[in-house]
């Protein structure tokens, strides 16, 4: 069969895009997600409706396994929703819950609500010789969120199913560089690294308030670009820029 897709991204985390329903896929997701192999990407979204008519959105990563919610598809499924429906402030179901996406010509801000997220432990992980301390955040998906210098490229393409436990987390690295700016890298269950993570983002500056370490109003750095996070006392609110890469026809082969 022929699916036709979109290629998007923010701050370089690419999902490929379908409208509607597919059998299988999973299998679509990590066949179609091979970088060199494939069309390449972080996973799959498919957009929809429900029975009672909501805007839906469902995320495979790239192994094919499902995620509960991610901050960057929620900004690049809102710009979709937007432009096949005219609407600029709409509601998204995902596996984690509703979020609401605000969208503004190419730039796009997603609302994580604050009674949503938990802080649910400390803990550590030993990666080579050497222990690192995390705090285990929950934004509607697991986060370990570490403090620190950030590993070098080699060492987390080593260690990165350690820090995130065997696929069961995220994990996520944070330096502090000013009270208004931080640096962020990311190993995505399911996924691997990846140049940006959204609900990563947001656990990070979480864990960052609850430290004390960061403003309200943060910067937020990595390999994809810069996001700006705020919160108005009701939500987290995620900002960036969103792209389309390319448009196309994928034979999927059942």
């Amino acid at each position: 069969m022929i699916v036709k897709f979109t290629k998007m991204h923010s701050c370089g985390n690419d999902y490929i895009y379908v409208f509607g329903d597919i059998p299988y896929p999973e299998k679509l997701a990590a066949e179609a997600s091979r970088r060199r192999f494939s069309i390449g990407s972080d996973g799959l979204v498919l957009l929809g409706k429900d029975e009672k008519g909501n805007k839906t959105m469902r995320i495979y990563n790239a192994d094919g396994s499902r995620a509960r919610i991610c901050g960057n598809a929620l900004k690049c499924s809102g710009c979709l929703f937007s432009r096949e429906y005219g609407e600029n402030d709409l509601v998204i179901s995902t596996d984690a819950g509703e979020r609401r996406v605000r969208v503004k010509g190419d730039e796009a801000s997603v609302y994580f609500p604050l009674k949503g997220i938990t802080k649910l432990s400390r803990g550590s992980v030993t990666a080579g010789i050497v222990e690192y301390e995390y705090d285990l955040i929950d934004v509607g998906n697991p986060h370990r969120v570490f403090f620190g210098n950030i590993p070098s490229g080699d060492f987390l393409l080593r260690y990165g199913k350690t820090f995130n436990a065997s696929d069961e987390t995220n994990a996520d690295f944070v330096e502090v560089l000013s009270r208004d700016e931080i640096k962020l890298r990311f190993y995505e269950r399911g996924s691997g690294e990846t140049l940006s993570c959204g609900s990563g983002t947001v656990a990070a500056y979480y864990a960052a308030l609850f430290r004390g370490v960061t403003d309200r109003k943060v910067r937020a750095v990595s390999a994809g670009g810069v996001q700006t996070i705020d919160n108005d006392g009701e939500a987290i609110i995620l900002t960036s820029g969103v792209s389309v890469a390319f448009r196309g026809e994928y034979e999927y082969r059942i």
